[in-house]
């Protein structure tokens, strides 16, 4: 597995994380995680 599969895996993981978080807080924090592992794998 090369890096970007890897961060594309992860930013998987913290979207599916995101929908089962309760507070807000939280599943904006996933988000942003989310995000900044898409971005690092382009």
């Amino acid at each position: 597995m090369d890096w970007a599969d890897y961060l594309r895996d992860q930013a998987a993981k913290y979207r599916q994380l995101a929908e089962t978080a309760e507070e807000l807080s939280v599943k904006e924090e996933l988000l942003d995680w989310a995000a900044i592992c898409e971005e690092g794998s382009q």
